[in-house]
């Protein structure tokens, strides 16, 4: 219907646009038809652009741009989410990956060609492609950073453009705060490479970029509207994976081979005891902390969830990370909620996982992100659309943290809400409740809810 149209005239515009500048527009779908490639040659540059279809509308996600005239695209016949280039002498390929990128755990992030959508999903839950403001940048945007409430967009023209204070920002379009370009000594065949962006502090960012032909770590800093690359250093094998614990800050980088290291003042270190020929590759990983025992946690393309080198799980589909639990999703349409006050090796028996921790969910269900301030889980259907829950787990445990913190008015409020047994509230903290009777009651200034 209109996507179609809309389509159609698009294409229109860039072959009557090719023609009159001798230049060629290619079309070519991957394996499963899911994502299209455009590739556009001129004289001077080729252009490789991706979309993808969300919810019946179709996106672009990742613009690519080569100094050359002339270049070789193929679609990998086996995975659908690879492909290779040929660029004169050289051949690169590139392995894409879908992960859900949040600020402050909250506000997710969508890539829209010129603009990044954002909801933040702690207040409401708006499916994409809609969403409650729009991060505008000048070109395509092909990775996102976060810190914090702070994100930086890297953009298909060399900039990094910075966004401050996203997760409070106004409805409607938002333009960056600053913007950076990276310096000219820096390849553009090189550029295209960058991923795995992780920030540090709001002027230090780590990435991954291919180096003479050699995946190599990257410390970026920004300084007088410019993106200095401060230092570089050779990796062993390519590298597929970045993650930052969000409260700690540790980052853990995987390599192809599964390897698994800590990175330390700019260098890496072995992760952990764990045996580096036993590592397994993964598609999702987190960082986790189980009683002070920080482990990795990692889904691989084949379903298997496994903590370390320990295998965990087969038929994990996706993971969320809670400030209290690990949340997981199976093919047996259950969500498993796993607290992180327990032993590790507890955690991976059946003993960790308790009867009010595993809920049943709609088949295909996928996990998109759990508000670390709250109860609130949010996954999306097969056919798109968003469910709000509120696990049992997750909603007790947020419950004693409101009773800690003094704050009865919250607990009658979530208490009433999820028809919890009121009694909760007495049981958890009987000596506090009985001693501050009077001040409770004066936080509840409703008359229906203190009635006999």
């Amino acid at each position: 219907g209109i996507n179609a149209e809309y389509g159609k005239q698009w294409y229109q515009r860039r072959v009557r646009g090719a023609q009159r500048t001798r230049a060629s527009v290619t079309t070519l779908w991957n394996c499963s038809s899911n994502i299209l490639a455009v590739i556009y040659e001129g004289q001077d540059q080729c252009h490789v652009m991706l979309y993808s279809c969300s919810n019946y509308c179709w996106q672009l996600k990742q613009h690519y741009t080569y100094e050359t005239g002339n270049i070789t695209f193929l679609w990998d016949h086996e995975d659908e989410h690879r492909f290779h280039i040929a660029v004169d002498s050289r051949y690169i390929c590139y392995q894409l990956t879908s992960k859900i990128i949040t600020c402050s755990s909250t506000t997710t992030l969508v890539i829209d060609d010129k603009k990044v959508n954002t909801t933040p999903m702690s207040t409401m839950c708006i499916p994409p492609p809609m969403s409650y403001s729009q991060l505008v940048t000048n070109s395509t945007c092909n990775t996102i950073g976060c810190h914090g409430d702070d994100a930086w967009l890297l953009c298909s023209d060399r900039k990094i453009c910075r966004f401050n204070n996203v997760s409070h920002s106004p409805p409607g379009e938002i333009l960056p705060d600053e913007s950076y370009t990276l310096e000219r000594e820096f390849p553009l065949d090189s550029y295209t490479c960058i991923r795995h962006l992780v920030m540090v502090t709001q002027s230090k960012a780590y990435c991954v970029a291919l180096v003479n032909d050699v995946d190599a770590l990257l410390t970026l800093e920004l300084s007088d509207k410019e993106v200095f690359v401060v230092s570089c250093m050779t990796l062993e094998d390519t590298a597929v994976n970045m993650i930052q614990h969000p409260q700690s800050g540790t980052i853990v980088v995987q390599l192809y081979s599964g390897e698994l290291f800590e990175l330390h003042d700019g260098m890496l270190e072995p992760w952990g005891s764990v045996n580096m020929r036993e590592c397994v590759r993964f598609s999702e990983m987190e960082v986790a902390v189980f009683e002070e025992e920080m482990v990795v946690i990692g889904r691989t393309s084949f379903n298997h969830l496994y903590m370390d080198t320990r295998l965990w799980n087969y038929d994990c589909t996706s993971i969320s990370l809670h400030k209290t639990h690990l949340l997981l999703t199976s093919h047996s349409h259950t969500l498993m909620c796993v607290a992180l006050n327990q032993p590790a090796h507890v955690a991976r028996t059946t003993e960790g996982v308790v009867d009010t921790g595993i809920r049943s969910l709609e088949r295909g269900s996928r996990l998109v992100l759990s508000d670390p301030t709250s109860s609130r889980v949010i996954l999306q259907m097969p056919r798109g659309n968003l469910e709000l829950i509120h696990p049992r787990p997750l909603l007790l445990t947020y419950l004693a943290q409101l009773i800690d913190t003094f704050q009865y008015r919250k607990v009658f409020e979530s208490v009433r809400k999820h028809r919890v047994n009121m009694n909760f509230i007495l049981d958890y903290h009987p000596e506090q409740f009985l001693t501050k009777l009077p001040d409770i009651l004066s936080q509840l200034t409703i008359s229906t809810w203190n009635c006999s």
